[in-house]
């Protein structure tokens, strides 16, 4: 419980400093401990188009944790199809890299989502238990 506390709080600070410029929506997303069974730590998050989410795998009982947008398709010609191997017409709209216990990175795509829509996503690694919703307002 302890090391949540911490991510979480570093994340605050994290997501505190960076709200402050017009140019970006910051949003962190949590896997947590126990996640694979109670699902993402913050099943939500909000996203202006072209704005940044950090997603930060704070699980330490799991291999590893991503974000995938699920059943919604971007162009093929993302960099991310490549690196995840996606066949065509396959490439998700909006994607993590595959992080291990206690590293972050963005969620690339961002620029593809539209305003007035919410789109699912989930944990590659524990589909049925890893799902959220983004919102774009």
């Amino acid at each position: 419980m302890r090391r949540t506390t911490v991510w979480i709080a570093l994340a605050m600070v994290v997501a505190l400093g960076v709200a402050g410029r017009a140019d970006a929506t910051v949003g962190v997303e949590f896997a947590v401990p126990g996640s694979s069974v109670v699902g993402y730590g913050n099943p939500l998050l909000v996203s202006q188009p072209g704005g940044s989410i950090t997603f930060v795998n704070g699980d330490n009982l799991a291999s590893g944790h991503d974000v995938v947008a699920f059943g919604i398709y971007g162009s093929d010609d993302q960099p991310w199809c490549a690196e995840a191997s996606h066949g065509p017409g396959t490439c998700p709209l909006f994607w993590s890299r595959l992080i291990p216990f206690g590293q972050a990175t963005p969620i690339q795509g961002l620029e593809e989502v539209k305003s007035g829509k919410a789109y699912p996503f989930y944990c590659t690694i524990h589909p049925n238990d890893m799902k959220g919703t983004l919102i774009v307002p």
